[in-house]
């Protein structure tokens, strides 16, 4: 489970991990796959745990598939010419006395970025700043990533920065594989949440909002995604808004923020139109002994709702700001001219089915008939 503080909605509570990994493997467009790992996160005490297993799981598949190669260079002395022969240097090492010479060539060989940032993070989940004692249920967790290191005897660790996965390439229809990149990403980015508020990076998660808004957020989208276009929904993920303004300065074109809503709904046949921004944190705030929406989020949809994007078309405009909650639920609207704006909350406290109905009724609501 990972924490999540509330403000004036609830107090820090536990999500539970079979609702994280749900949510994960949305953002990672997996969830073809998903499910064939529920036992395992059902399981798990903890999203480090989770990782861990799932992790040695498919390096040991990999393993028996065979590594990953790719063609990379490398130079070295051989006893014969292959590739780009290096006379000077072949002379400066004296190696035709050995009968050898010294040549720049492509090797098709398994050490390569991939596999090395598979056995850094394997390297990482065994040692005392990985996987802690307590979480090993099994026991016998962190020995198998030690052996599975060990097996990758010959790749040098390469360390997972964004530039690295960026650059990584692997076969996209390969969903084992993009998965154990996914972990190795996760791992990599901090992503292991823990009640504990030491500095290891296995336990970033409960302090960044950051990385938690984000994986929310792209959780959000590709939910949607994955689940409206078969029901007559367009979705558009971040589709570029602009400010209803006419003439500018030139330092007022240059420093305007972008406008850029979290996903936008749209049904032609019904004549709707959605447009949902997520904010990974409270829905309340507290001012003057009292509890209060956030006047910031209000502003920033209304500016969304006022944009010529968003008001282009025959559509009746809704929005929507969607926040995460832990046993508390609120959705409340008000009517503003020629749209709706509405604060809603979805619990992730509660069963991964609820939370799936909690979403999908957002477009298919008919409060509008109610209050329009």
């Amino acid at each position: 489970m990972f924490g999540l503080k509330g403000e004036g909605v609830a107090p820090r509570a536990q999500i539970p991990v079979l609702n994280l990994w749900h949510m994960l493997v949305y953002a990672w467009e997996l969830v073809e796959i998903g499910d064939n790992f529920l036992g395992d996160a059902v399981e798990s005490p903890s999203l480090a745990a989770l990782i861990a297993t799932l992790l040695s799981d498919l390096v040991e598949r990999r393993l028996h598939r065979g590594l990953k190669r790719s063609y990379r260079p490398k130079e070295g002395e051989l006893a014969y010419v292959r590739g780009r022969l290096h006379v000077a240097e072949t002379k400066a090492r004296l190696a035709l006395d050995r009968g050898r010479v010294y040549c720049g060539f492509e090797a098709y060989d398994i050490n390569i970025p991939l596999n090395g940032v598979v056995r850094s993070t394997l390297r990482f989940l065994a040692s005392p700043a990985g996987l802690q004692a307590s979480e090993d249920r099994r026991g016998d967790t962190r020995a198998r990533l030690a052996a599975l290191d060990r097996s990758m005897d010959g790749i040098a660790p390469v360390q997972g920065t964004r530039e690295v996965f960026r650059r990584l390439q692997f076969a996209r229809d390969d969903l084992l594989d993009r998965l154990m990149i996914a972990l190795c990403e996760l791992v990599a980015e901090g992503l292991m949440p823990s009640e504990g508020t030491g500095g290891r990076a296995s336990r970033l998660l409960a302090q960044n909002e950051k990385m938690l808004w984000a994986v929310y957020e792209r959780f959000v989208q590709r939910f949607y995604g994955y689940h409206l276009p078969d029901r007559g929904w367009r979705v558009r993920c971040q589709p570029p808004f602009q400010w209803p303004a006419g003439e500018r300065s030139i330092g007022m074109a240059i420093m305007l923020p972008a406008m850029l809503p979290d996903v936008v709904l749209d049904h032609a046949d019904l004549h709707r139109r959605i447009v949902i921004d997520t904010k990974f944190t409270s829905v309340l705030s507290s001012k003057d002994d009292r509890e209060l929406f956030k006047s910031g989020h209000l502003y920033q949809m209304f500016a969304y709702l006022g944009s010529p994007q968003a008001q282009k078309g025959d559509f009746d405009l809704e929005g929507v700001l969607l926040y995460p909650s832990v046993g508390v639920a609120v959705d409340e609207f008000m009517r503003l001219p020629g749209s709706r704006l509405r604060l809603k909350t979805v619990d992730l406290m509660s069963d991964w089915q609820s939370i799936e109905r909690h979403l999908l009724s957002i477009p298919a609501d008919a409060w509008l008939h109610v209050v329009g």
